[in-house]
């Protein structure tokens, strides 16, 4: 079975990057769906260039290496403590 993965509209592409531009201090929730729709290369690659630290639900667990220095851990019923270490 084929799961359709349709582009996101460029409108609200454009509203979201603006939006995450003005934050003073952005936080990825990654969820089930960074993985369901197969988007952890470039979650990690977004996270790599922007350093935006991202959290996991339970069903995003994996999206980004638990070892990566921008994962804060999981959010939720199954949090942990965050450690961000940005590399210089």
């Amino acid at each position: 079975m084929e799961i359709a993965r349709p582009r996101p509209d460029s409108s609200l592409l454009k509203e979201a990057a603006s939006l995450i531009k003005a934050s003073k201090k952005p936080v990825i929730v990654s969820g089930g769906g960074v993985i369901y729709s197969e988007a952890t290369g470039i979650l990690r690659q977004l996270v790599e260039r922007t350093r935006i630290p991202v959290t996991e639900t339970f069903a995003g667990k994996g999206a980004l290496p638990y070892n990566h220095p921008s994962n804060l851990g999981a959010v939720g019923a199954t949090g942990t403590q965050a450690q961000m270490k940005l590399p210089e």
